[in-house]
């Protein structure tokens, strides 16, 4: 009827539209079980941003979306029930990305399965902002229980890698004996270089950086090959044991400077 075909054409158009990537996936045994038979323009876009520019024709097992995202997906298939919904959220660790999912079965007449309907949700920076809170929250209860400071800010700074995977975090401490201390765990060839450097180097190195103590990050996008004025700092930067370097400057209340937030990461 027309009302029909109304109905349909709205239906289409929702599916279309939709912000979310939703799919159709195959459950009937045989050639085509677990392949993808559709796809709206939203899913489209999610590939691309994994690297895929088409919809893959075999089953969603065996796409090429890393080993790690594929064992996700492995084991959420194997936990779809062929008569109830399922909802969960999915990490896919080589996206490093949280995917919140809604599947339901499609019955036939018979009641056996022949479809899975997917729904997808990006739900990454939720995820991301609940580990943030976790962190902060178990470094607020070590230091009001009156733990080290060390393991404080390892609470603190413990998410950053699974936030940023491969990025490690630390605090460059100048004590008052006039050396630098690491707080933190970036690695050991990073902490062993750096305690007990003098801090006088380390405030040359922000005099010319920062001369007026704005507070603006340094960037080393390449440790082996940093060309600084300074001999000390080009001594040590090949011995940190890392290749990328962020510096952010932290000044005390009269502009000295008290040390560094450092992000390291191994790879340039």
């Amino acid at each position: 009827s027309v009302e029909q075909g109304q109905r349909m054409t709205l239906l289409e158009t929702m599916v279309a539209t939709s912000v979310d990537p939703l799919l159709l996936l195959d459950a009937r045994p045989g050639p085509t079980y677990l392949t993808v038979v559709y796809g709206n323009p939203a899913l489209h876009a999610l590939l691309r941003d994994q690297g895929l520019d088409d919809l893959p024709a075999a089953p969603l097992p065996e796409w090429p979306l890393g080993s790690g995202n594929r064992v996700t997906i492995t084991t959420m298939i194997g936990q779809l029930h062929p008569s109830e919904p399922r909802r969960e959220v999915l990490y896919l660790p080589d996206a490093h990305q949280w995917l919140e999912l809604h599947a339901s079965p499609i019955l036939a007449p018979d009641g056996q399965c022949t479809h899975w309907a997917v729904n997808l949700r990006d739900v990454s920076d939720a995820q991301r902002a609940t580990q943030v809170q976790t962190h902060v929250a178990a470094a607020n209860r070590l230091a009001l229980g009156g733990a080290p400071l060390q393991d404080s800010v390892d609470a603190l700074l413990g998410g950053i890698e699974s936030l940023n995977p491969g990025w490690k975090v630390a605090l460059v401490l100048a004590d008052p004996d006039g050396t630098l201390q690491v707080v933190g765990e970036i690695n050991r060839t990073f902490r062993q270089a750096v305690n007990g450097t003098p801090s006088r180097h380390l405030q040359d190195v922000w005099g010319q950086v920062d001369p007026d103590r704005t507070g603006l990050s340094m960037d080393i996008p390449d440790l082996l090959d940093f060309d600084s004025p300074l001999l000390a700092a080009r001594e040590i930067a090949p011995r940190l044991g890392v290749r990328t370097l962020t510096q952010l400057p932290l000044y005390g209340r009269d502009g000295q400077l008290l040390g560094v937030l450092a992000a390291a990461h191994g790879q340039a």
